[in-house]
């Protein structure tokens, strides 16, 4: 087992994966373009990684369209079978990715959640709880979801520009101004801290 760029353990002895995942968390939480490259190369150094195809299926999903929810397949299938020895965390994620392939919306959310509480570190996890409660029109989850992690990271500019966005939600446009610069401070580049 190694560690990600986040500092949590992913199950996997492939340098290569966790370099690959690596890329793919920083493109994800970014809104880049290279976010399906860098997540196929993590399956490539490591097919049998299990969070590695369980992003992949998220990816696939937050496209929205008929296409998409194809290529998410194999990998959701993937997750269903029984799954070699992963730590609590994955596990966890797993559960929510395919929650919300079966849409269970809230058994997704409330597993965001509980990832959230413990493993305050996984901003992969908590963007993508900020995605289904700004579906769902829950503005004030998605803003708490992001606050209730700030403190176990404090320079995290993506955090900070998640932050924003969910002031800026919840019309607290001074504070989400203000917190946009932050992140801003932190990478002039944080696109998800400028829209904000």
């Amino acid at each position: 087992m190694l560690k990600d760029a986040q500092g949590l353990v992913v199950t996997t002895d492939s340098a290569n994966a966790i370099a690959a995942i690596n890329r793919f968390i920083d493109q994800a939480l970014s809104y880049s373009k290279n976010v399906e490259t860098a997540i196929l190369q993590a399956i490539a150094a490591d097919p049998t990684c299990v969070l590695a195809h369980a992003y992949a299926a998220a990816y696939y999903l937050t496209q929205e369209n008929s296409k998409a929810w194809q290529q998410a397949q194999p990998y959701l299938q993937i997750l269903q079978q029984p799954l070699a020895k992963i730590t609590v965390r994955e596990k966890l994620y797993v559960q929510a990715i395919l929650a919300w392939a079966n849409q269970e919306i809230d058994v997704a959310i409330a597993t965001h959640e509980e990832i959230a509480n413990q493993f305050p570190r996984d901003l992969i996890s908590v963007q993508q709880g900020q995605y289904h409660y700004f579906y769902t029109g829950n503005k004030e989850k998605l803003l708490e979801i992001a606050q209730r992690v700030l403190l176990s990271n404090p320079q995290q500019h993506y955090l900070y520009g998640m932050v924003a966005f969910g002031l800026e939600q919840c019309h607290q446009l001074k504070a989400a101004e203000k917190i946009a610069h932050q992140a801003i401070a932190l990478n002039r580049s944080d696109p998800w801290a400028h829209h904000a």
